[in-house]
């Protein structure tokens, strides 16, 4: 697996300026040196864009923002404002300063890496001290499985910047199931069919306390297949197909041969080369994404019931 370096902390950088003695016969000498030359931060970018308040404001808020103005050189994956909005109203202001920190800090790695670096990594250590995990996937990299790279090689005087279409989280997602597939824009499709198949309120529960499992099919994976025709009953169907009751972590999943759905049916499961395979087909690219009512798998592909 090829990884960056982790830097456990955040420098500061200060600039000691030096005191110079000018007196008027040295007209050439500027009295006042600036001592940092940096003029377009990492900071400067993300304020000047206008897309970035909520960053910049945690940023602020934490005192980040002077860390991320100076030396680096860093690598900041940046949530935009439409990917802070997708979080559960009021989240982020209800976060500790030091569980804040530590949301800004999984977005920060500790070194200068491009975009033609990023496609040949496995996973990049960030400056929290935890591993993001990076794909290509059809040509679009995505991190942890779940957020998508949408613009690349932002480069600033002290680092670059790669903006995401989501929040990366080294914690349990604040929220439901259903909450935590809307806050992932590669999610859109599955929660659009959860909302056609009237499965929302299902998928809220806690299944007396046991919470559920949802195998989740990206957005690519829902592209493959044609769901235009299903009646709300098929497709209800369908997507019960892909949740599990009870809490099923990745741990377990690999002990297992089969699982039986919501739906009814079994699903089997097989682990080859390293990772889970559903059905003989349906790659697990992600797991143990915890909520507050249970876990969710990400997956390459559509699992089909059997026919009745």
């Amino acid at each position: 697996m090829t990884t960056l370096r982790s830097l456990k902390a955040l420098p500061l950088i200060f600039a000691l300026p030096l005191a110079f003695a000018c007196g008027d016969d040295d007209p050439d000498i500027d009295p006042d040196p600036d001592p940092d030359p940096q003029s377009n931060t990492i900071v400067d970018i993300a304020v000047a864009d206008g897309n970035f308040t909520t960053l910049v404001g945690a940023l602020q808020a934490t005192g980040l923002d002077e860390t991320l103005a100076g030396e680096g050189p860093f690598t900041v994956f940046a949530p935009t404002d439409a990917a802070f909005a997708r979080l559960p109203a009021g989240v982020v202001d209800s976060l500790e300063t030091d569980t804040l920190s530590a949301i800004l800090t999984y977005h920060v790695v500790g070194a200068s890496v491009d975009a033609a670096t990023v496609v040949t990594l496995d996973s990049a250590s960030t400056v929290e001290g935890t591993d993001v995990s990076v794909q290509v996937i059809d040509g679009t990299v995505i991190l942890n499985g779940v957020v998508q790279v949408t613009t690349t090689d932002i480069v600033a005087d002290n680092g670059i910047i790669h903006v995401i279409d989501a929040v990366l989280l080294p914690i349990d997602f604040p929220g439901d199931l259903v909450a935590a597939a809307a806050a992932y824009p590669i999610f859109d499709p599955l929660v659009g069919a959860v909302g056609t198949a009237d499965l929302a309120t299902a998928l809220m529960g806690d299944n007396n306390g046991d919470g559920l499992t949802l195998l989740a099919p990206i957005n690519k994976a829902f592209d493959a297949i044609d769901t235009s025709g299903l009646s709300v009953a098929e497709l209800a169907n369908v997507l019960t197909y892909h949740v599990i009751p009870g809490t099923v972590e990745a741990a377990t999943v690999v002990t297992l041969d089969e699982a039986t759905t919501l739906q009814g049916e079994d699903i089997s499961i097989a682990v080859e080369g390293g990772g889970v395979v559903l059905n003989d087909s349906i790659n697990v690219i992600q797991t143990d994404i915890r909520t507050t009512n249970g876990i969710i798998h990400v997956l390459d592909g559509v699992l089909l019931p059997p026919a009745p």
